[in-house]
């Protein structure tokens, strides 16, 4: 994909906007971030796009409010001022140009699976619209090796489904203590990105995540939503069974003396930011009780 083919839709901006803050956390300095003003002065005196301000006075017609707002996802910048900042944030190799392309095929063939599996309720919608965000889980491996799971969820506008990325990484340390890309890549042994989407598919509101790497058919991944802690709210963190390739399964499923099956890929993903709780009203018919 080349940069100028670049459309900057929801997915995209987003994206953009992680990188971006992405960019921030790797500069800081003695535990200070650098300001707004710092990174805008960054973007257009970088050799990427001095001679779009080499004019006297032209960096101020980019102003560094527009930039924090932005990445605080108040607002999103024109058309003209994303792509600056995206080229510089490709020129820093905080991104790549891969890494924001959407093949048109795997959209429509996710399309196709929707519209077969997917529920279309105003409940559905708001739940995909909430869990936007970024959220992690570890586990420490019986090799002694810690495997961390992040997904990134970008809902789309239409609210009907939800883009994923999950990093698989696996380190000698618990990479959720680690707060800059500098520090987790020092730790990490192993690192894999997969992309996907995801669904509701029933009423009970369970989401269906469909994921996979550069070898489409080789690294695989799903997860599957292993209902609500509790009944009638969505606390802030979702409980996810996970399938797919890993350097280390640890102990089988078995099966508990009270029928109950303990299963070593449940995972509870918390966010990396505090969330508000999300009420969910369920009713189930008493036919449906058994």
């Amino acid at each position: 994909m080349d940069f100028d083919e670049i459309e900057f839709t929801e997915w995209q901006i987003e994206k953009v906007r992680v990188a971006l803050n992405n960019y921030r956390i790797a500069n800081a300095r003695n535990g200070r971030l650098p300001s707004w003003t710092q990174v805008r002065d960054d973007i257009v005196c970088s050799d990427i796009n001095i001679d779009k301000y080499s004019e006297d006075d032209a960096e101020l017609a980019f102003k560094p409010e527009a930039l924090r707002r932005f990445a605080a996802r108040i607002t999103v910048l024109g058309v003209d001022r994303l792509k600056d900042v995206a080229r510089f944030l490709i020129h820093s190799k905080i991104i790549s140009v891969e890494q924001l392309d959407e093949e048109k095929s795997s959209l429509h063939q996710m399309l196709a699976a929707h519209q077969y599996l997917a529920i279309k309720t105003d409940i559905a919608r708001d739940f995909i619209k909430y869990i936007g965000g970024a959220y992690t889980a570890s586990v420490n491996s019986l090799d002694d090796m810690h495997e961390t799971m992040t997904l990134n969820f970008t809902p789309d506008p239409s609210g009907e489904f939800v883009r994923v990325e999950e990093i698989y990484e696996v380190s000698a340390a618990d990479l959720s203590d680690k707060k800059t890309r500098q520090e987790r890549e020092s730790y990490t042994n192993l690192r894999i990105v997969r992309t996907g989407y995801g669904l509701i598919a029933t009423d009970n509101i369970i989401l269906h995540i469909f994921l996979s790497g550069a070898e489409r058919f080789i690294s695989r991944a799903t997860y599957v939503q292993v209902g609500h802690l509790n009944q009638d709210r969505f606390p802030g963190h979702i409980c996810l069974l996970r399938s797919g390739s890993r350097k280390s399964i640890g102990q089988r499923a078995e099966i508990l003396p009270e029928g109950i099956i303990h299963s070593p890929n449940i995972f509870k993903f918390s966010p990396a930011v505090d969330k508000p709780k999300y009420r969910i009203s369920l009713s189930i018919e008493p036919s449906a009780i058994i």
